[in-house]
């Protein structure tokens, strides 16, 4: 079998397997040639019950089915307040947005660093926002209300991502940072602002999250954790608005390992460089602007390693076993 190289999520490299064939994904191999088969084909078979189609069986379960937005995302000519937007994939999609015509306003909890990106780049504007801080959280929404009616996107974008040892009680408030802010921090920041967007013309929720959310990295337990949890909540988040035909759109953001401070990738050649991920992650969004997720090739193998039956080979290669 071939073998390629594979960048992770976190700047690790391993080697790549080949998809498993037809018969492994669909079970067919498993009976093939066994006596159990051969009488069940010696004897005529009964005709099944009638049964309504899955899809009307689902239904009734679930009720209606999922309704995508009525207006996908726009490029351009949006109001959009990006959470993270000091440094990383929060700035440069801050910067990428702003030149494509759109009024942004970066948020962080350093007013030094938001001032500099403000004097560097005239016509974006600021916010100071912990999304730790409920009432940080709280605060920006009235003020982005006064200041900025028009908001129509929000994007999640901040977090942490550390190590953690859990055999070491150490590790445990290091994981609850993580949940507090990758996780509570984006669910919070959505609660609060999506009453802003219901109702507004191409309004979008934009949630960042990883390709560890699929497979996780043992180095970094609790934030492979919430990364899955945002990728759960996005789902849940997105039927809902569609049942109750809010008209605002959720995409999924899933980033492989990028070259920025977070695990101090900004120097590895095994990450996608920032430049490069921004490039593709607006390509996709132009082709397809009603998608639920925008997932480039770096990333699609670890976002489909359930699906396609190679989750436990992945997972080995991650964790270096």
């Amino acid at each position: 079998m071939t073998a390629q190289t594979v960048i992770l999520a976190t700047g690790v490299s391993y080697r790549r397997l080949p998809a498993p064939g037809l018969g492994a994904l669909t079970g067919r191999g498993a009976f093939h040639g066994s006596a159990r088969d051969r009488r069940s084909m010696d004897k005529p078979s009964s005709p099944a019950p009638a049964r309504a189609p899955l899809r009307s069986r689902l239904r009734a379960l679930t009720g209606p089915p999922y309704r995508r937005s009525k207006t996908p995302m726009k490029i351009t000519g949006n109001t959009i307040l990006i959470t993270g937007g000091t440094s990383g994939i929060g700035l440069g999609l801050a910067l990428r947005l702003h030149e494509a015509g759109n009024k942004v306003i970066v948020a962080g909890r350093r007013k030094e660093l938001l001032d500099e990106i403000t004097a560097e780049h005239p016509g974006i504007d600021a916010l100071v926002l912990d999304v730790a801080d409920p009432d940080s959280i709280a605060r920006a929404r009235e003020t982005v209300a006064a200041s900025h009616p028009g908001l129509n996107v929000l994007v999640n974008n901040a977090g942490i991502m550390l190590r953690e040892n859990l055999l070491d009680p150490a590790g445990l408030p290091v994981a609850e940072d993580h949940v507090t802010v990758n996780l509570l921090g984006t669910i919070r920041m959505t609660y609060a602002f999506l009453p802003l967007l219901v109702g507004k013309d191409d309004a979008v929720v934009m949630n960042v999250t990883s390709a560890l959310a699929f497979v996780p990295y043992q180095s970094t337990p609790t934030y492979s954790a919430t990364k899955a949890a945002l990728h759960s909540f996005s789902e849940s988040l997105r039927i809902q608005l569609a049942g109750a035909d809010a008209g605002v759109q959720v995409i999924e953001v899933v980033p492989p390992g990028v070259r920025t401070t977070l695990m101090g990738q900004q120097d590895s050649e095994h990450s996608m460089p920032l430049d490069d991920f921004l490039t593709e992650t607006l390509d996709l969004l132009r082709e397809k602007p009603d998608a639920k997720e925008l997932v480039g090739e770096r990333a699609s193998f670890i976002r489909d390693a359930q699906a396609n039956g190679s989750y436990d080979d992945v997972l080995a290669m991650i964790s270096g076993s």
